[in-house]
């Protein structure tokens, strides 16, 4: 099982786990590590359908984040994960100095550049959920939720690379 994780679950990790299932062929999972939110995001909804509407992302993508209710990490997932992505530069590191590891992969999606293992950054570097908590305008959060989509679109492929080379 692949277990995609960010803050609260209502943007970033639904997203970026629709868009692994749709290349791999193994059991994908989302959750937050820090606190549920209360629901998924209406302006991350309208920046997946921009992007469907240019055929970067699956017609059905927007609809099935709408539909997908935020939850916290179990244990049950923190023990049946094979692979981990953490869409959070800060938990990642926090992630590596306090559990380790353990034999698991760990991947870090963060600000569009390649780093070397033990973590791996690759996503997008202004956070529209804070921008929508602190009050941007929607304008502003939708344009935010719609560049860090993009980046994990465009790094979606090397993700899939990297779960069908651990499949092998």
């Amino acid at each position: 099982m692949v277990l995609v994780m960010c803050a609260g679950n209502s943007c970033r990790s639904p997203f970026f786990a629709a868009l692994l299932s749709s290349a791999v062929r193994v059991t994908i999972t989302s959750g937050a590590y820090l606190r549920p939110a209360a629901s998924v995001d209406s302006r991350a909804v309208l920046a997946a359908q921009t992007l469907a509407s240019e055929g970067l992302v699956d017609a059905g993508l927007p609809e099935a984040l709408a539909r997908h209710r935020p939850t916290m990490v179990s244990p049950e997932q923190l023990a049946d994960t094979s692979f981990t992505v953490i869409l959070d530069e800060s938990l990642a590191r926090f992630w590596n100095r306090q559990r380790g590891t353990k034999g698991r992969p760990i991947r870090a999606l963060f600000e569009n550049a390649l780093i070397a293992a033990p973590v791996r950054f690759v996503a997008a570097s202004d956070d529209a959920f804070e921008l929508g908590r602190c009050g941007g305008s929607d304008e502003a959060v939708v344009a935010a939720y719609t560049r860090q989509q993009r980046a994990l679109v465009s790094n979606a492929a090397d993700v899939a690379r990297w779960l069908r080379h651990l499949a092998d």
